[in-house]
């Protein structure tokens, strides 16, 4: 089915807001059933903290979430890295409380004052939160008692769902998953299992503020097959047995869109996805990637380099200067590959964040997860391909490749002494 863009929203640009001009107003795009919003912080390449604050409070990656979930009717469900947005939690909680089941799994380190209370199969929380007239208790109530206690106050958010959420009678509640060596590592919500919301970014200032990121989103009407995988690959996850992960969340996948990590099933991983795709280029590809570093991605890489294609990869600065990260994309500039480096600032911790390819201009695989063996095979990442979003996603790496630098003229960031510590290091000659 050919899917037509029906309108562009054009914004109006000043200073330092949430997205920038390309070649023109093309940021937030809304198709039939699809939207993708890009995060272009126009304070490139000097971003300050004040520039942080603005560009959060005008986000138009977080309102995208927070409008979502204000509009939920039955359902919410979550899978996230890290939670530290305001606006969000309050979101769920106001959802909660007009009776939406909100349910999501997070990574366990995100579980500081709750962590040794949770586990995958679920939180079994002390007194007095176990006791009868607390699990009794409406979320507002809870909210009022909670306000003074100290594993609230110094709890994440993860942290203050799971008390205000665990033993709610809809089944509502925070979970990790299984697998200690496994990162939560997704980045998406499902809204009445009808709209999904899956990108590169986490629920943190940086990712609604600074970050290069990516947000995008799915209506079942036009994409069932999107949101059957999703809600799939959810539900499998938080029953939270290893077995039955193991056995059932490779079926959750659909050849051709939708992938999963972790996923061992044959040669239905998002790593031979990714590995086939490139393969399968015959004039472009070009990445905007976080952390590259799979040696067997690399080679593929360098083959289609040989091969004629053109390839074109746009990184976070960070591997300009820190040299024990520069093996993978180090072998790739030897040989000729056009590598170039997204100019951030290390002191407010911001990153180019994306993780997605576009191949000969006609479709992208995007996803939650780096070009890494962990990303790809071990944790808990998700990814998907579209053909109908690949224009717009090649727009979005031209603008990033257009403020990017060559190696030769990478400066690290030194505005605070760990910065200088972690990536001002001699830089290695591009030969």
């Amino acid at each position: 089915m050919i899917r037509k863009v029906l309108f562009l929203v054009l914004l109006a640009i000043t200073s330092c807001k949430s997205f920038t001009e390309m070649s023109s107003p093309k940021n937030l795009i809304v198709s039939e059933g699809a939207q993708v919003i890009f995060n272009l912080p126009d304070c490139l390449p000097q971003c300050k903290a004040s520039d942080q604050v603005e560009l959060a409070a005008n986000s138009k990656v977080e309102a995208a979430y927070v409008d979502a979930i204000k509009n939920a009717k039955k359902s919410v469900n979550f899978s996230q890295f890290t939670f530290s947005r305001k606006p969000i939690f309050d979101a769920l909680i106001a959802a909660a409380s007009r009776g939406v089941v909100v349910k999501g799994i997070v990574d366990r380190s995100q579980l500081k004052t709750t962590g040794a209370f949770c586990q995958p199969s679920g939180c079994t929380l002390p007194v007095p939160y176990s006791e009868a007239e607390y699990i009794s208790a409406p979320i507002a109530s809870r909210i009022g008692r909670l306000q003074n206690e100290a594993m609230y106050k110094n709890g994440s958010m993860s942290d203050r769902l799971v008390l205000l959420l665990t033993y709610l009678p809809n089944n509502a509640g925070v979970k990790t998953a299984p697998g200690k060596e496994r990162l939560v590592h997704n980045k998406f919500a499902i809204v009445d299992e009808s709209k999904l919301l899956t990108g590169s970014g986490n629920w943190s200032s940086t990712a609604v503020s600074v970050n290069l990121e990516n947000l995008t989103r799915f209506e079942s009407l036009v994409f069932p097959d999107v949101l059957k995988a999703y809600n799939c690959m959810f539900t499998v996850v938080w029953e939270g047995d290893p077995d039955i992960i193991a056995k059932r969340l490779p079926a959750c996948q659909v050849p051709g869109q939708v992938y999963f990590s972790p996923s061992g099933l044959g040669n239905l991983t998002p790593h031979r996805a990714i590995s086939e795709a490139i393969s399968g280029t015959r004039s472009k590809i070009d990445v905007a990637m976080h952390h590259l570093v799979d040696p067997e991605i690399s080679r593929s890489l360098i083959e289609a380099h040989q091969r004629g294609v053109k390839v074109r990869i746009a990184v976070d600065d960070d591997d300009c200067n820190d040299l024990n990260s520069r093996s993978v994309i180090g072998d790739l500039e030897k040989i000729g590959v056009q590598v170039r480096y997204l100019p951030t600032t290390c002191s407010i911790f911001q990153l180019s964040h994306s993780k997605y390819g576009v191949f000969d201009g006609t479709y992208v695989i995007n996803g939650s997860g780096n070009w890494s063996k962990s990303g790809l095979g071990r944790n808990y990442e998700n990814f998907f391909i579209s053909k109908e979003l690949s224009g717009k996603f090649s727009d979005h790496f031209e603008w990033m490749w257009s403020r990017a630098v060559e190696r030769s003229v990478c400066q690290c960031d030194r505005t605070e002494p760990e910065c200088v510590k972690r990536f001002c290091l001699d830089m290695v000659p591009n030969n």
